[in-house]
């Protein structure tokens, strides 16, 4: 069922992210008024804040801010000039008046400035967004203090307007990754995380789901022109750091299996301190190994292998006892990664990542020389991120990125077999927070809980593994809470982790100098191209 809603835009315009939250809520809102505000004008003061205003003008003013026109949006517009006070605006009797008479109680706000909600407003549950997280950054600029103090990531709420500023109810929390060199990858990133997260907020808010306050963080205003420059500098000076690590440095991938015997909650008690049992022999045509599975029966590893020929991965089997190339099956043919793999009626199929060539497939596995290919039905028109299937209470759920935003995004899919037809999951996405949504393994039962791991993308990519314990999963539910991380104590990773009987399976790497790193990325480009 759709909520009626009026939605507030300036001069009949909002931006195109605000456009892109409308389309992506249009099953869930009916905008049944259009609300004009004609006189919302932001004080500036270019003596004071004159740097500011021009980190604004080349970082927050970019593809997802420009201007787009609300025509269109609702046949009933209501023009009205608000009730300034100092730096506050109010609605006006006749809006509230008109509000009341159409019986709508819900308002999003894209427009105007500081919006007073005392008195008549107060009866409206007005929806705006706020890009920060209420509990350490309020007020403003967006994103700006959390890249000056080199967050991991930056807070994206939809919250109830109230009496204290950017401390009302909220109904809907993501994140979004923090670039640290770049102020414009930031904001469009956090405006992109923005997208899905209206609709959710209305779903919730419909359901009565909300989340409270308790504890609340500093306000912030606009930074000073000193402050500006050091941003400047800072900013300057990781780009420079990045640059040259681009150019020399590389990560040096490869695969190995724990001493002993450890469960998820051991390695997420502290930095994992196990020595290594077996490391993977990587042959002299490849340039590393990743994203390592046990097979269903424990006995084979299989991972993505880069081929320093074409600058593609492959799949190749390893001897999971030490680690040591089989020789016996490879598949290649494109490029190929995180090859996980399921058994389904006593037959064990192969889901590797091949988002670049197409769509998401899987290949059983046996004594067959061919590569067969089984397309997942329902999932014809998508291209699937390191896909992850779960198979309970008989039901198949699919864990996916989609390759625009794997970083950040998770989407789900269900199906009453491992083969479709899939549909999405009515959440989706069921996660935006860089820190844990991209899959890094497969769905892991640990003391009767169902867990989900992601990798951590909030700074180095593959620096680590969330640990996300599944607190609902159904057709129509999901949910999940961050548990724990894990990383490594000597080393660099993982960014996948696996598990069978006991054994630990994960990658690792570390930074290595070389004159060639900065050509050989240059050239795994091209042929990406």
């Amino acid at each position: 069922m759709k909520r009626k809603v009026a939605l507030i835009v300036d001069n009949m315009a909002l931006s195109r992210w605000q456009q892109m939250a409308l389309r992506e809520a249009q099953a869930v809102v009916d905008v049944a008024l259009l609300l004009n505000c004609r006189n919302t004008v932001k004080q500036r003061s270019y003596f004071a804040h004159g740097l500011y205003y021009a980190i604004n003008m080349a970082s927050l003013r970019n593809e997802m801010t420009r201007a787009v026109s609300a025509e269109g949006l609702c046949p009933e517009v209501v023009d009205f000039d608000s009730v300034v006070s100092d730096r506050w605006q109010a609605l006006p009797e006749a809006v509230l008046d008109e509000l009341e008479a159409r019986g709508i109680e819900v308002v999003i706000r894209f427009g105007m400035d500081l919006l007073d909600t005392s008195g008549r407003a107060a009866a409206l549950d007005i929806l705006s967004f706020h890009h920060g997280d209420p509990e350490r950054y309020r007020g403003k600029p967006a994103g700006f203090y959390e890249l000056l103090n080199r967050e991991r990531k930056n807070g994206i709420i939809v919250q109830r307007l109230g009496d204290r500023i950017d401390g009302g109810d909220i109904y809907a929390k993501a994140y979004s990754r923090v670039y640290a060199d770049s102020y414009r990858q930031t904001a469009v990133a956090f405006y992109q995380a923005s997208v899905p997260l209206l609709r959710r907020a209305l779903e919730n808010h419909a359901r009565g789901q909300k989340q409270r306050i308790d504890s609340l963080g500093r306000s912030y205003r606009l930074p000073g022109n000193l402050l500006a420059l050091s941003f400047i500098g800072r900013l300057l000076g990781r780009k420079i750091k990045r640059l040259g690590y681009g150019a020399f440095f590389e990560k040096k991938w490869n695969v190995a299996t724990l001493e002993g015997e450890s469960s998820l909650g051991e390695l997420m008690a502290s930095p994992v301190d196990i020595g290594f049992e077996a490391v993977g022999a990587i042959p002299e045509h490849y340039t590393f190994y990743a994203d390592p599975f046990f097979s269903a029966d424990g006995r084979v590893v299989r991972v993505e292998a880069l081929n320093g020929s074409t600058g593609l991965g492959e799949i190749v089997e390893l001897d999971a006892k030490d680690l040591s190339p089989r020789g016996e099956w490879t598949l290649r043919a494109g490029h190929f990664s995180y090859p996980f793999s399921f058994s389904f009626e006593g037959v064990e199929y192969l889901m590797p990542e091949a988002a670049s060539q197409g769509t998401p497939y899987v290949i059983p596995l046996g004594d067959q020389t061919e590569h067969e290919k089984r397309p997942l039905a329902g999932l014809e028109t998508q291209r699937l991120v390191d896909a992850t299937l779960c198979l309970h209470q008989g039901k198949a759920y699919l864990f996916a990125g989609k390759p625009e935003s794997a970083r950040t995004l998770l989407y789900l899919y269900t199906s009453d077999t491992p083969f479709g037809p899939f549909a999405p999951h009515p959440q989706n996405p069921i996660v935006i927070d860089p820190e844990c949504a991209r899959m890094g393994g497969k769905i892991v039962c640990h003391e009767g809980e169902l867990y989900r791991l992601g990798q951590d993308s909030t700074r180095e990519y593959g620096n680590g593994i969330t640990a996300c314990r599944i607190d609902r999963l159904t057709p129509q539910e999901y949910g999940e809470t961050q548990v724990g991380r894990v990383s490594l104590k000597h080393y660099k990773g993982p960014h996948t982790l696996n598990f069978h009987d006991g054994r630990v399976l994960l990658d690792f790497y570390t930074d290595e100098f070389s004159w060639l790193a900065g050509y050989r990325r240059l050239m795994a480009k091209v042929r990406k191209r």
